[in-house]
């Protein structure tokens, strides 16, 4: 089998409805559906109403207990692998919700879900391990696979 080549940016897919809390979206049909570098909403149609999957890989330059945290308006869930991290879902105003999971050095599945109803919308994802202090997860370590 051939190994796939890893190009940094994160697969999304964007959804229009109306939700209460994050819809599945893998049983929703995407909007569009294409390639970003990081958890942005420029690919959005409407500013009410719309909800983001994002997909791709995490790169860890160590082994050890990583934090992660969605700070978002309004719900948010972020998934290592099938493993949900951070749960972060309903209805709210800027809220920061954190989660930690024990990670080897290289390559992890990652997943981070959003969806804005009214009002506020914004998303911010950090993480936190050995050797780096709390910060938003920077593009150069997000990958797809091509």
């Amino acid at each position: 089998m051939a190994v796939r080549e890893r190009r940094k940016g994160l697969r999304y897919g964007y959804y229009e409805g109306s939700w209460d809390q994050l819809p599945a979206f893998g049983a929703l049909a995407s909007v569009k559906e294409g390639v970003i570098s990081d958890f942005d909403f420029s690919p959005r149609n409407q500013s009410e109403y719309f909800g983001f999957r994002y997909d791709g890989f995490i790169r860890l330059p160590e082994t050890g207990i990583y934090s992660f945290f969605t700070d978002s308006d309004d719900g948010s869930q972020l998934f290592i692998g099938d493993k949900l991290v951070v749960d972060n879902d309903g209805l709210h105003g800027m809220t920061e919700e954190t989660g930690v999971i024990a990670l080897r050095a290289g390559f992890h599945p990652l997943r981070v879900t959003f969806f804005e109803k009214t009002g506020g919308d914004e998303l911010q994802v950090y993480y936190q391990g050995p050797n780096i202090k709390k910060q938003t997860i920077p593009p150069q370590v997000l990958f797809f696979n091509k």
